[in-house]
């Protein structure tokens, strides 16, 4: 239940839009690309592969404060490659491209780290993997450093697909920190 809150939560944003490509062009709804990945059904852990390197590609959405400005959607393009052997899980690859759709872009990139399966995972309440993501992201001149977490399943039945959400997440400049959240979903790209 609460990760179906969540869920819901995450797909708040744009409408409509199209499914066929890797990552949408902007113009193309990020909400109606996620729920299309989604749709697929999560892949069981038993299907996702076991080893290898898979690259997605997709779009990310992070809901950003900045400064005493109100918090803003940010959408922006991701690549991202999972390496899977002996049952452990690397992610590398970035988000770039940030930007409010309004005409306000962010410079700088965010980059993908770490990584972990949780072959245990429960897919009805639970996600099969995490990872970290990091960076500097410039807003008029002002940097500022995120972090956070990504929590993902795999879409398909191929694990051709990945979606999840971005939580605890930290923005600092100077001495100021603010929280952020989002959500991501992507496509295989191979």
């Amino acid at each position: 239940m609460f990760r179906a809150i969540i869920l819901c939560i995450g797909l708040a944003g744009c409408g409509g839009g199209g499914a066929d490509s890797a990552a949408p062009e902007p113009a193309v709804s990020y909400a109606s690309f996620r729920q299309s990945v989604i749709d697929t059904g999560v892949t069981p852990f038993s299907q996702v592969p076991d080893s290898g390197h898979h690259r997605y590609s997709g779009q990310m959405a992070l809901n950003l404060p900045f400064g005493s400005m109100p918090r803003a959607e940010y959408i922006g393009a991701f690549d991202l490659t999972l390496a899977v052997g002996g049952g452990s899980l690397g992610a590398s690859g970035q988000v770039a491209g940030l930007t409010d759709g309004n005409g306000s872009d962010l410079g700088g990139a965010l980059a993908f780290g770490g990584g972990m399966l949780m072959p245990d995972a429960d897919p009805r309440r639970d996600f099969l993997w995490l990872a970290d993501l990091e960076g500097d992201l410039t807003k008029d001149g002002i940097v500022y450093d995120l972090s956070a977490k990504i929590r993902g399943d795999f879409y398909g039945a191929d694990a051709d697909g990945l979606a999840g959400l971005v939580y605890a997440g930290a923005i600092r400049q100077g001495g100021d920190i603010d929280i952020f959240d989002g959500s991501f979903a992507g496509r295989a790209a191979d």
